[in-house]
């Protein structure tokens, strides 16, 4: 989105992704009820777009690196 205006987003790679609750690092990184915002989980289903590269405890929302793969 390099040059545009608008809201920057990341389909694949490396990307801060906005994250409530606690996250270990290699977690499952998955949609979460809180649109815009993910969550840690340690199951694969098909909410997950991608995988935690840090750990970033505690219980408010904060940005996480993730390796990050949407699905189309």
């Amino acid at each position: 989105n390099q040059g545009f205006k608008g809201q920057p987003i990341a389909m694949v790679g490396r990307v801060r992704v906005r994250v409530v609750g606690d996250v270990n690092k290699f977690d499952y990184i998955k949609i979460s009820e809180i649109p815009g915002v993910a969550r840690a989980t340690e199951v694969k289903d098909d909410l997950v777009i991608g995988r935690a590269l840090e750990t970033s405890l505690g219980e408010d929302e904060k940005l996480v690196l993730c390796s990050v793969r949407f699905k189309i």
